[in-house]
């Protein structure tokens, strides 16, 4: 559906990337399945590996090691599937499912060095927050809290370099700074609304779950938890989708 850059709405973008998630759910489980797949395996092979080892000092290294590889993993994954997924929402065009061309690429290096500067970020905070121990809570609250605002504003002003390189645009972090100097509340009502309305069926299912404990019913809530498992691994997979597409809307909007 074609959008206005300047006039389309938050509520416009979230009905469009729902809509379109469903409407070509095959074309979005063929780009997204394989690779999830292989970063799935890659990850249970690796927590074999380290649950194998002696505890300890070694055991940890080891594990934070893994924790950065099985991030690198999936961020390899993404570069795969993100890329052709948003440009098949763009040009409604499919694009062969095993190239990895320079889209791909360039998306991968810039989510690289986003995800490094987040991680980076990350630590610097958690180093300030030990610093702080001996100071007084209500002081380490303030910090801790200002200090995660600002991490989320951040990272909300950098991110569109990822959507441009999905899209074969040429946009530096910088870019991303300056254009994104306006709608971080538009962007974070857009995230809330897409993620309350895709897992509404999973927080109805939580509801009815509550009331059947409530009445000792155990033969149909068993029932009801494995039909809801079922649906919060759809609303999950749905997400992936949409959210990549309203991502890309709202970057549109703002380039």
């Amino acid at each position: 559906m074609a959008m206005n850059k300047e006039h389309a709405s938050i509520l416009n973008i979230v009905k469009d990337s729902i809509g379109f998630t469903f409407r070509n759910i095959l074309t979005f489980l063929k780009y997204w399945s394989l690779p999830f797949i292989a970063s799935v395996i890659f990850y249970a092979l690796t927590v074999g590996l380290a649950s194998k080892l002696p505890g300890g000092m070694a055991q940890s290294i080891l594990e934070s090691f893994l924790f950065i590889v099985n991030a690198g993993a999936s961020i390899v994954a993404a570069s795969f599937w993100v890329p052709k997924w948003v440009q098949f929402h763009s040009t409604k065009k499919a694009s062969p499912l095993f190239t990895y061309g320079p889209e791909n690429k360039n998306y991968l290096k810039k989510m690289l060095f986003f995800t490094a500067g987040a991680f980076a970020f990350l630590i610097a905070i958690s180093t300030l927050i030990a610093l702080l121990n001996a100071t007084s809570s209500v002081l380490k609250t303030i910090i801790s809290v200002a200090a995660i605002l600002g991490f989320f504003y951040l990272c909300y002003r950098f991110c569109f370099v990822m959507p441009a390189a999905a899209l074969g645009d040429k946009m530096t972090f910088m870019d991303s700074w300056h254009k994104s100097k306006k709608g971080s509340w538009k962007f974070l009502a857009l995230i809330l609304l897409l993620t309350f309305l895709i897992n509404l069926p999973v927080i109805l299912i939580g509801i009815f779950l509550t009331f059947l404990g409530q009445m000792h019913n155990g033969g149909l809530m068993s029932a009801f938890m494995f039909i809801g498992g079922l649906i919060v691994l759809a609303t999950n997979i749905v997400f992936f989708g949409a959210f990549s597409i309203a991502w890309t809307s709202f970057y549109k909007r703002i380039k």
